[in-house]
């Protein structure tokens, strides 16, 4: 369900799995089933909300599942959840601000995934969004304020960090970078 999950935190549990087998009326791609990892974008909304799973499962129609051959998922998942990403599908959306906006398939397929990328900038991407993966499992978990307030801020910075790659991968200028942070 897209509503129990947030950008790199998902909040399921097993009410929502679907055990994949012959007996389900509609059987879909195994592909999906068999990856080990998934990314999964939330489908209501008028933005981008994604998040990582790494459980065989199949999810219900109002998430999309996005599974790369080419790029390692957790790379995928910090340009999906930048600022600048935000930005771009912000503009492609018709459905902006919208109270029943919904994500589509093909907005998702129209977002610019860098391919061609050194393996330093994709790896300092996959340790920042390990981190926000992390910082947010651990955030679901804390109950005194002071910690959930530690956490919020390491996260905040996290990804005020992640955003600044990913704004020189694009090779932004000040004034782009300006325009991009005035939106979000």
């Amino acid at each position: 369900r897209g509503s129990l999950m947030n950008r790199y935190v998902n909040l399921w549990n097993n009410n929502y799995w679907v055990d994949y087998g012959e007996w389900l009326a509609a059987p879909r791609n195994t592909k999906i089933w068999e990856a080990k990892e998934k990314i999964i974008v939330r489908q209501t909304g008028d933005r981008i909300i994604a998040t990582l799973i790494d459980t065989n499962i199949i999810c219900r129609k109002n998430l999309h599942i996005i599974i790369s051959d080419e790029l390692n998922h957790k790379f995928i998942l910090g340009i999906l959840n930048s600022k600048l990403t935000d930005f771009y599908y912000q503009q492609i959306n018709p459905e902006r601000g919208e109270a029943l906006a919904e994500v589509k398939k093909n907005h998702i397929e129209q977002l610019p995934i860098p391919k061609d990328i050194s393996d330093k900038q994709q790896t300092e991407i996959i340790k920042l969004v390990e981190q926000l993966l992390q910082f947010n499992k651990e955030l679901q978990a804390v109950t005194l304020a002071d910690k959930k307030d530690q956490l919020q801020n390491r996260i905040s910075f996290t990804e005020d960090k992640l955003n600044q790659i990913i704004y020189k991968l694009y090779e932004l200028t000040d004034e782009e970078i300006n325009l991009v942070e005035a939106t979000n």
